[in-house]
């Protein structure tokens, strides 16, 4: 392509794209909110806290049992095939030895949200 002269037009374009990346990045950067990540060895048992509530797990078999915390927090189950099994005061999901399992939890107060990682080594 062939050297063209720099009008002022194209100059102010070049200055508006600019500001407007500038004003993107710096807004992103700034709105950013790192999602909490925790992790948990079931070996036998694991409590995590957040937010002045304890999520408490335990191997019970072949099934990972996490009681609810009463800071109203909802379970957000990324695969819909683990079969998980809520009553009033548990989550059980079905397990394998040496598995990884993650979930999602969100205050419901809240947009908080927060991961757990759930390591079974047995």
């Amino acid at each position: 392509m062939a050297a063209e002269k720099l009008t002022p037009g194209r100059f102010a374009q070049i200055v508006i794209m600019l500001t407007l990346l500038v004003a993107a990045f710096t807004w992103r950067t700034l709105d950013y909110d790192k999602q909490d990540q925790l992790e948990c060895n079931l070996t036998p048992k694991c409590t995590v806290n957040v937010n002045d509530s304890s999520l408490i797990a335990y191997l019970e078999g072949a099934k990972l049992i996490i009681i609810k915390p009463t800071g109203g927090l909802t379970m957000i189950n990324p695969e819909q095939s683990l079969g998980i099994e809520e009553d009033e005061t548990t989550w059980k999901v079905p397990i394998s030895t040496n598995q990884v399992i993650e979930f999602y939890f969100k205050n419901k107060n809240s947009a908080d949200s927060f991961k757990v990682s759930f390591f079974v080594n047995n």
